[in-house]
């Protein structure tokens, strides 16, 4: 599931965020279905870029940003082990969400739990173990995009031409075609020569974002 995360945050996050995919996706996005393009700031290519690329602390993790993100996760994880050891009882889990929150993200949810612990389907339909493939997604995502990067001669001109299938190729090639006859650990290291870590998650959110 991890392995299948990374898949689609190449997509949505390595590239859809990016300033190559943003500058062809403008002149797309101006043009109403109806009538003349826009030329209104709000609809240029930079400010797009910092829409997609906005960071700030959210209540609820789909509508996190990349950054925060795995904090949400991290929060989810320390709290589902600790139900399932028994450290943590489900009629203590509202409130020490919340202190977590507030501990984590300076946010209260307070009592509206839908924006708290009830935000989530996992855990009430036995998905136990679930969230951390989110984060091990991500990290997969930075280290498979990091090394087509690397092996893709002008991959990002590529991408500024919406062109998406030099990628997607290289993508087949080490990792959809082997499917289940390699773990995930495997398939990371042999396409990227190094084994997983967090490493490239950071350095890519550093250039990003710093």
């Amino acid at each position: 599931m991890a392995l299948h995360e990374s898949q689609a945050l190449i997509i949505e996050s390595q590239i859809g965020r990016g300033d190559a995919f943003l500058g062809y996706a403008t002149p797309i996005v101006q043009r109403p279905p109806i009538g003349e393009p826009t030329t209104a700031a709000e609809w240029q290519s930079d400010n797009l870029g910092r829409i997609a690329r906005k960071v700030g602390c959210d209540l609820i993790r789909t509508d996190a940003d990349e950054v925060t993100y795995p904090l949400h996760i991290l929060l989810r994880y320390k709290l589902e082990t600790a139900l399932v050891s028994g450290d943590l009882t489900v009629t203590d889990l509202l409130q020490v969400w919340n202190d977590e929150m507030v501990l984590h993200f300076g946010l209260s949810s307070g009592d509206d739990h839908a924006n708290g612990c009830m935000q989530n389907v996992h855990w009430f339909d036995g998905s136990f173990g679930y969230f951390p493939t989110y984060a091990l997604g991500a990290m997969i995502a930075a280290r498979l995009y990091g090394a087509a990067e690397a092996s893709i001669t002008n991959l990002n001109t590529a991408i500024g031409k919406g062109e998406l299938g030099v990628l997607i190729d290289w993508l087949r090639t080490h990792a959809h075609r082997l499917g289940r006859t390699r773990s995930t650990a495997e398939i990371v290291a042999d396409a990227t020569g190094s084994p997983l870590g967090p490493s490239a998650l950071l350095a890519y959110l550093k250039s990003r974002y710093c």
